[in-house]
């Protein structure tokens, strides 16, 4: 197990580099029209259309790279580096067109929108609108730095199954740090890349909705809402040189014979580069390429009612029913290894891995006791407020993981079999009274043959829901004339109810399915969120 590996010093996988410096800036620029027309005195139509260009991202100093396997298999090297590996290009190269940024800008965005609002009734009591727009997006800025994290900035080399003792022990010539800079800079063996296509397509995102209001009494007011949306061209990574699986027999790779052809010890060596052109594959390990081909969608119902302030009472609640499914989403795209299977994709695709909140509700109410006539009701009981505050949602979606590399491909991210007929979940789940150790069951999964991936997806397997009442109790007491001293009291998780988070899941774990805490971050598994409790005087003025 991780433990255990750890406690002799062995590790999977071992990344080190030069200090990376980035230099980058990226400039924003918008412009938009927008009308109302106000078709009848019962329908209004707003529309509009927004320029937004995508300016790429560039780099002060150049520091960026870019690869492409046509100039590896034509053995292509780049004039600026002297030293480089064939299929890398850098700002000064012929072939590079972008100037000193990872890709080309794209100025031909356009989005457009619009929105109606129409009274059926003419009274006022009633209102429908609709609405859709696009709306662009942009990679997050942090990503870009993995570009510097390359050789020859960063020279991030990536080795597996190595002995924290000597890590170094097996790699040609030893420790290589640090290395030169500048036009004759070497370039390590297993250098870890991050590169970009030229002409990526940026992300956009279609929304749309529907929504029905109706005042039902002075007081009450109630909303059905429809809520959708799909993401188009959504940022994932692409592996271009993942490790062929090439059976568990003998084999003689670059004239190295294997007793056993394919484990972690040789991934470098069964890397796509590598077997087409040793000489030159040698200096790459993971060359991760943003992958402009992602999508995603959401569709929610909302419901809501709400009454204003009358008697001293008001209240809102809402409920959300939704879903949102995805491609892996991979933003800071990285030098090593991607999410994403090699070659596939949609293997992974289910729910989004951090929006896929099913069902949601809230209610906050908003309680004052009367002005008594009674001279001593007033001054004990008038003027009080309680505000408590309710949350509940389903369960928390969460990940099982092998841990360990079984389809020997150098991919980080792989997922078990699930056994068909057996239930991932234990008999009991529930967590009151605490504790709930056990969430999921071993037993409901096993180890895909190694060389393959598991059946399971990402983000699909519930973990516990969530319950919170907080509670505020307050009262305002007048001073003198325009001061005045408010007495406050707040109850976080009034009930002490547990939280828990989800479960450990992966499954080369001995904790494995077991709840290690709860939301609020406490590791105590038998605890509940602590109920927190606090008293405050406040001079009003």
């Amino acid at each position: 197990i991780p433990l255990a590996d750890f406690m002799v010093g062995s590790a999977s996988a071992w990344n080190q580099g030069n200090a990376n410096q980035w230099y980058l800036r990226e400039n924003y620029l918008a412009l938009y029209l927008q009308d109302a027309w106000k078709i009848t005195p019962r329908l209004t139509v707003n529309y509009g259309i927004r320029w937004e260009p995508y300016q790429a991202p560039y780099a002060k100093y150049g520091w960026v790279a870019h690869f492409d396997p046509t100039l590896f298999a034509e053995n292509v090297h780049s004039s600026v580096y002297l030293k480089a590996p064939a299929g890398l290009i850098f700002p000064g190269d012929s072939l590079y067109p972008s100037g000193n940024a990872p890709s080309n800008s794209k100025y031909n965005n356009w989005d457009p929108r619009i929105g109606l609002v129409w009274d059926p009734q003419g009274n006022g009591r009633m209102t429908i609108r609709a609405a859709y727009g696009m709306f662009g997006d942009r990679q997050i800025f942090q990503g870009f730095s993995a570009f510097t994290a390359s050789p020859p900035y960063g020279d991030n080399i990536t080795l597996a199954n190595v002995n924290l003792s000597n890590p170094w022990g097996t790699y040609p010539g030893g420790n290589p740090f640090p290395l030169p800079s500048g036009p004759n800079a070497t370039f390590p063996l297993a250098g870890g890349y991050r590169t970009d296509p030229f002409n990526p397509r940026p992300t956009y995102m279609n929304q749309w909705n529907l929504s029905i209001q109706r005042q039902l009494s002075a007081n009450w007011l109630v909303t059905a809402n429809y809520i959708g949306n799909n993401t188009v061209h959504l940022v994932t990574a692409a592996q271009l040189n993942p490790a062929v699986f090439l059976g568990l027999g003998p084999c003689t790779i670059n004239g190295t014979n294997y007793s056993v052809c394919s484990t972690t010890a040789n991934t470098n060596q069964r890397r796509v580069l590598y077997l087409q052109n040793p000489s030159q594959g040698q200096y790459y390990a993971g060359v991760n390429q943003l992958d402009d081909g992602g999508s995603a969608n959401y569709n929610g119902l909302l419901l809501s009612t709400q009454r204003r302030l009358s008697h001293g009472v008001s209240a809102l609640a809402n409920y959300t029913w939704s879903h949102c499914i995805s491609d892996v989403w991979d933003p800071n795209v990285g030098t090593g290894n991607a999410q994403s299977i090699p070659g596939n994709r949609r293997q992974f695709r289910g729910n989004c891995q951090t929006g896929d909140q099913r069902q949601v509700f809230n209610l906050s109410l908003v309680a004052q006791t009367p002005a008594f006539s009674n001279r001593t009701l007033r001054l004990i009981a008038s003027g009080w407020q309680f505000s408590p505050i309710m949350k509940i949602r389903s369960a928390q979606f969460f990940s099982v993981t092998t841990g360990v590399d079984g389809a020997l491909t150098g991919q980080p991210t792989e997922t078990p079999n699930l056994v068909s007929g057996v239930s991932p979940y234990v008999t009991n789940r529930a967590c009151s009274p605490a504790p709930c150790l056990q969430w999921i069951t071993p037993a409901a999964f096993s180890a895909p043959t190694p060389g393959t991936y598991g059946n399971l997806g990402l983000w699909n397997i519930k973990g516990p829901g969530v319950f919170q009442l907080d509670m505020a109790l307050s009262r305002t007491f007048p001073v003198w004339e325009k001061k005045s001293i408010q007495f406050r009291a707040e109850a976080f998780n009034l009930p002490n109810h547990l939280n828990p988070a989800v479960p450990l899941a992966t499954t080369n774990s001995g904790a494995f399915g077991q709840i290690q805490g709860d939301i609020s971050g406490n590791s105590g598994l038998t605890a509940g969120d602590p109920r927190i409790i606090q008293v405050a005087l406040k001079f009003l003025f």
